[in-house]
């Protein structure tokens, strides 16, 4: 019952998260389109949202063009 009790109150603190934040949609990663940036492996997107570097204690680097986002 302690771990329902927990799972509710962490859906509770991200769903008001995201409401207090004002963004318009909520997205995930299984909704990217990515056909829209194709020089992007959605492989190598999918492992990093993994967090596997994390507990490699590995760093991560997120590198394009200027202004690109």
């Amino acid at each position: 019952m302690l771990t329902e009790e927990l799972a509710v109150r962490e859906d509770r603190r991200f769903r008001t998260g995201l409401r207090t934040s004002k963004m318009p949609h909520h997205k995930t990663l299984e909704d990217y389109d990515f056909s829209f940036q194709p020089e992007l492996d959605p492989r190598k997107v999918k492992d990093l949202a993994t967090l596997s570097f994390v507990e490699a204690k590995a760093n991560a680097a997120l590198l394009g063009p200027p202004r690109a986002g």
